[in-house]
């Protein structure tokens, strides 16, 4: 039997990790010089900033259409921003082993997936706030 409280909690995380991340990266997006940081808000256009961020070039979201692919040039662009910003620190990797943990226990279901999870997804949403750090911005060479 489904438990509709558990995906609203869920649901309800990603929606606040998703408004809190955005805002950082569009924050960082600011004090680096970046422009059109308010992409960080527009699902798989966010990486596009992402890549600016990192220095690497923005059609590189087009390896989206291979998941896979395109999660694999996310987190070498997460590195290069930690780097940047010296946050790498536990923080890129914090982030990394909570989303391979995450991902591996979605297609067990239950309570206990949903629990790790939200754990999961908290413990990601720190990361990121330490790593889009506005207060340490990035020198990059994608100022347009």
């Amino acid at each position: 039997m489904t438990n509709y409280a558990e995906y609203g909690t869920l649901w309800g995380a990603a929606i606040i990790s998703w408004l809190i991340v955005g805002v950082r990266v569009m924050g960082l997006c600011r004090t680096s010089g970046v422009a059109h940081g308010w992409l960080a808000f527009v699902p798989v256009a966010n990486f596009i900033v992402w890549a600016r961020l990192a220095g690497a070039n923005p059609w590189l979201v087009l390896t989206w259409i291979f998941p896979p692919i395109g999660a694999i040039f996310s987190f070498v662009w997460l590195y290069r921003i930690s780097v940047h910003t010296r946050s790498t620190t536990p923080w890129f990797w914090f982030y990394l082993v909570i989303k391979l943990v995450t991902f591996a226990v979605i297609p067990i279901g239950g309570t206990v997936s949903h629990l790790i999870s939200l754990v999961g997804t908290l413990v990601v949403i720190g990361a990121l706030w330490i790593i889009f750090d506005p207060a340490k911005p990035i020198r990059t060479a994608a100022r347009a």
